[in-house]
């Protein structure tokens, strides 16, 4: 991928072809989540940090992102929650897989797993941060003043 827009693009055609993801949202802060109805499995990408490098006369941009997927299970079942959360490590791992298919220059950090509820239905979560790469030009252009 040689840009965000592409990758951002890419992302969400994934999310609209897998048969598990009902909803994609991409949202710039964890502030703007509190007002969204979700959908059963969503898929969330918040831009989180970027950074700008030219080290070993690689010049590149890094964009990291943190990913979200989250579900609703019955509220107190076990064994609904035990679904839920392997069938969010399983996205995860799908996503993992279509961005190495796709010769992304990705790296997949930590996944943490998370469950919280209310009196109708708990809801589970699987967070994990994806550091992105994308090619710069490889001189030093020139600054107008």
């Amino acid at each position: 991928m040689t840009n965000l827009s592409g990758f951002y693009e890419s992302v969400k055609d994934f999310s609209a072809n897998n048969d598990m993801i009902n909803q994609f949202i991409f949202v710039g802060s964890e502030e703007e989540l509190e007002s969204i109805e979700f959908d059963y499995r969503t898929f969330v990408m918040i831009p989180s940090s970027s950074n700008i490098s030219r080290e070993l006369n690689r010049p590149i941009y890094t964009l990291s992102f943190d990913c979200v997927i989250i579900d609703k299970y019955p509220y107190q079942e076990e064994t609904s929650m035990m679904k839920c959360v392997e069938e969010n490590m399983f996205v995860a791992g799908q996503f993992q897989d279509y961005l190495i298919q796709n010769n992304e220059n990705v790296n997949i950090g930590e996944a943490e797993i998370d469950s919280l509820g209310n009196d109708s239905y708990n809801v589970s979560t699987v967070m994990f941060t994806i550091d992105v790469d994308f090619a710069r030009s490889p001189y030093v252009k020139s600054i107008i003043s």
